[in-house]
């Protein structure tokens, strides 16, 4: 089953199986979109300080439960982390 083309490496249709992971995916990229159109720093903390820490436990606690290996969860927070600062 091929999923929507997404801008970023980890599209969020591909962690649907996965509680929360998904939604909490989309709003970060869309929290992410937000603060590189208005850079202000309430978007960035918003970004930064809510929804980055939301879905880094959210990417751990599938990691923990065995639906992500820890070297992809790795690799995903690093991605993920890598956007916030190339803003």
């Amino acid at each position: 089953m091929a999923t929507a083309v997404s801008k970023y490496k980890y599209n969020p249709q591909d962690f649907v199986n996965m509680p929360s992971l998904s939604e909490d995916l989309s709003e970060f990229y869309s929290r992410l979109e937000l603060y590189e159109s208005e850079k202000t720093k309430a978007a960035y903390m918003d970004l930064t300080y809510f929804w980055w820490e939301v879905l880094f436990f959210t990417i751990k606690h599938r990691e923990v439960e065995g639906n992500i290996a820890p070297h992809n969860a790795d690799d995903v927070r690093n991605y993920l982390e890598g956007l916030i600062y190339a803003s």
